[in-house]
């Protein structure tokens, strides 16, 4: 009997821990699940910015009773807004390729004001030069005296021999070098160009479809405002 009972707790703590599994794993799914709807809601944000100005500007105009002016207003707040929408894609494109704003500009101009009196003028020149590689190479050539036996004259074209398979493999050796030397230039400057050109493209389709969805919001925020402040008085 006491077996019985022991077999029946064991049985009932297992399940307890798989059904405690179960909740977990279920709590887990759902969590993960509502931190997926809030990413997915929250992706479209220049949307749910565009509506919560148009509501504030249709909540201020009803707060307090509709009048002419309220609309006036609020249609010039949503053109205002409109254009904001333009400069702020404007100075995006010129961060994007590195232009200084409109104050720097300002700023140099004014600082090529023509000065009364002339400065001397005094001008440093530094130069760099190019790192100069030089080789050099030598032969030797043991020339053999028609008058000399014949084993010191084979001796001496053997000599002369061995020194050309020396100088031929010295100069295969070189040769093969500059071609790799060539050939990871070649490869750097390759991929180099591959590179700027792809930065290139990214920065061009950054600055031509980059600032349409702001584009777009402010097209909404503008084309409302004019409607609301041409049509107030009507």
């Amino acid at each position: 009997m006491r077996a019985g009972l022991g077999r029946r707790n064991f049985s009932l703590r297992k399940s307890g821990k798989s059904l405690i599994i179960k909740l977990q794993m279920i709590l887990g799914n759902f969590i993960r699940w509502i931190k997926a709807i809030v990413l997915w809601i929250s992706e479209p944000r220049l949307f749910w910015l565009c509506i919560l100005v148009i509501s504030i500007s249709v909540y201020c105009i009803f707060w307090g009773g509709v009048s002419e002016l309220k609309i006036r207003i609020a249609g010039m707040f949503l053109q205002l807004f409109g254009v904001a929408t333009v400069a702020l894609g404007l100075r995006e494109t010129r961060k994007l390729f590195g232009y200084p704003h409109f104050f720097q500009l300002t700023l140099t101009w004014a600082k090529r004001f023509p000065k009364y009196y002339l400065r001397p003028i005094t001008a440093e020149v530094n130069l760099t030069l190019p790192a100069i590689e030089m080789s050099m190479s030598g032969y030797t050539w043991r020339p053999a005296d028609p008058n000399a036996p014949i084993e010191k004259r084979l001796e001496a074209i053997e000599a002369n021999l061995s020194d050309l398979n020396a100088r031929f493999d010295q100069s295969q050796q070189r040769q093969d070098h500059e071609i790799r030397k060539t050939r990871s230039q070649l490869d750097e400057e390759r991929i180099l160009r591959e590179n700027e050109d792809h930065e290139t493209r990214k920065k061009l389709e950054a600055a031509q479809t980059g600032g349409l969805r702001i584009s777009a919001v402010g097209l909404v925020w503008l084309s409302l405002g004019i409607i609301m402040s041409s049509t107030s008085g009507r």
